[in-house]
């Protein structure tokens, strides 16, 4: 059985190995357990990989390279444009020849496969990994892309971060990216008292405006201010490291605001350990893998009100903030962080509790679970088998 993937993500071939951002490799890695060969139809991108990338441990997997297009501006936006033919013969050539073709969607090879699939694929299945929900500022391919896979053209099953029940072909699912093992060290690290000070929040991400690192910066130094001494630790690379940067410089705050760079996913258990809070302040979200991933190490999280935070840290597992409000997220983590020991015990009781159901083991049995109800397969030892 070939699976055949359209993803927009960056891949890098190094040392031998299909190099990308290390999040998505550690989904698609369970896509291919599932199958023989893995064709994936991306973007090549250059140079030796960046330190928040991780290899595809799968050998059988293979990168059929296309275009990388788009951006802002006018010339960005034609060439695209002129890369789009290319980009469809590219993905109708392999996906002819694929079993079933996953689609991933939000982003311009996601937008032209989700267009061209239907004309090559009878199994085929799309993962809208962003915000189901329409939000303030999101870009219009963005909605043309949910409104497309919510359309008879589309016309399969569609995996998306929406919460509630199934409706029509869009199926709400998760993410995960850690392993029945990597849990039973969040099991250990949740049970262990964290008694350090000053107390350490953590931000795992992206360092761009819209992941919103830059308001964490302007809440610890409001917290200073209110006399609340706070270690963070940022990890993540981006093209707003430098501007964060400079702004904790500004405030003061070298030495209590870190910037460790981008770190693989063993590099980032470290930091959920050490952790007293995870502040996620970003525009949007769709999965948050880093709220459910500190939660399962007990860490308790703040978070922006989008896509499915409100629900995500319920319960009493954290609090959501509008995005963009400093004051609100130092008064969040200010509460948070300096609650009385028994409050914050259940707090990570709970956190605990919801973050460790998400492995990515049960990842994989859903979708076998699905493939196995959508389309006749059977799934036997991780290999896919048409009956």
């Amino acid at each position: 059985m070939r699976l055949c993937v359209v993803s927009h993500v960056v891949h890098r071939e190094h040392g031998g190995r299909l190099w990308a951002y290390a999040p998505y490799v550690a989904e698609l890695e369970q896509w291919a357990e599932l199958f023989d060969e893995v064709v994936i139809v991306a973007p090549r991108g250059e140079g030796a990989p960046r330190g928040d990338e991780a290899a595809l441990k799968v050998g059988k997997a293979r990168l059929a390279a296309i275009p990388q297009a788009g951006g802002r501006g006018w010339k960005k936006k034609l060439g695209l444009a002129a890369a789009v033919p290319r980009m469809a013969l590219v993905m109708i050539g392999h996906m002819l020849h694929a079993d079933v073709v996953h689609v991933r969607c939000p982003g311009n090879a996601g937008l032209v496969g989700a267009v061209v699939a239907p004309l090559a694929a009878r199994r085929r299945i799309a993962k809208y990994a962003g915000q189901w929900s329409d939000y303030m500022g999101e870009p219009r391919t963005f909605r043309w892309q949910r409104r497309l896979l919510d359309s008879r053209w589309w016309g399969a099953p569609v995996l998306a971060y929406s919460g509630g029940e199934e409706n029509g072909r869009v199926r709400p699912f998760f993410s995960a990216a850690l392993t029945e093992a990597q849990m039973e060290r969040a099991r250990r690290a949740a049970l262990r008292p964290r008694t350090g000070r000053p107390p350490r929040v953590l931000y795992v991400g992206r360092l761009t405006r819209a992941k919103g690192a830059g308001r964490l910066v302007d809440a610890c130094s409001l917290l200073r201010r209110r006399g609340v001494e706070v270690i963070c630790d940022i990890v993540g690379e981006g093209e707003a490291r430098s501007e964060f940067e400079e702004a904790a410089r500004r405030a003061g705050l070298e030495g209590r605001i870190v910037f460790h760079g981008g770190r693989d996913l063993e590099g980032v258990l470290g930091f959920y350990e050490e952790a007293d809070a995870l502040a996620l302040p970003s525009r949007t979200e769709g999965w948050p893998k880093v709220l459910v991933e500190a939660m399962a190490f007990g860490v308790p999280c703040v978070a922006t009100e989008c896509g499915l935070n409100g629900w995500l840290l319920g319960e009493g597992r954290g609090f959501t903030v509008p995005f963009g409000d400093a004051g609100a997220l130092a008064e969040a983590l200010e509460r948070l962080l300096l609650e009385d020991e028994g409050a914050r015990a259940r707090r990570r009781e709970a956190c605990a509790r919801f973050g460790q159901q998400y492995t990515v083991e049960r990842f994989r049995e859903e979708l076998r679970r699905l493939m196995e109800r959508e389309w006749g397969v059977r799934l036997r030892r991780g290999v896919a088998v048409c009956e």
